[in-house]
């Protein structure tokens, strides 16, 4: 079963080491590998930001990857990383459609999510397909408001 917690500063070597797998760098919009400094910072930028939920997907109870809403005016973006270990079982789709469930249960009015996906990641493609995800433009959309 596939649930999502709040993602907490213990969990930055376990994000860091999934940010900089080798699929995940492939397919991000910058290939270069993360610093781990780097990345605690920015994981703590996140966890304090009042825009930023981060969640870590549970695997029965297992961390197996991240996903994160970032807050803009009427939408979210969306974002997603799994362990390499995770990629390729459905573990995408359903993490999605949990954060898509917690989307509309926020105080926010979030009429849309948005995801900014490389044309070439079809895995993430077919991912935020089956959560319900449609195409719009450039950017896949999912509107809360069906």
């Amino acid at each position: 079963m596939i649930t999502l917690r709040q993602a907490q500063v213990l969990d930055s070597v376990l994000l860091w080491r999934w940010i900089n797998g080798e699929q995940s760098r492939t397919m991000a919009w910058c290939h270069k590998l993360i610093d781990k400094t780097e990345h605690i910072g920015w994981l703590i930028d996140k966890l304090e930001s009042s825009d930023d939920r981060l969640f870590i997907i549970l695997l029965d109870q297992q961390p197996v990857g991240s996903c994160r809403l970032s807050l803009q005016d009427t939408h979210a973006i969306v974002s997603i990383t799994l362990a390499p270990e995770a990629q390729g079982l459905g573990i995408a789709a359903q993490a999605l459609r949990e954060l898509i469930r917690i989307a509309r249960a926020t105080p926010y009015r979030l009429l849309s999510l948005q995801a900014h996906i490389r044309a070439e990641n079809a895995p993430a493609l077919r991912a935020f397909q089956k959560a319900g995800f449609k195409e719009v433009g450039k950017v896949y959309e999912y509107d809360l408001t069906l």
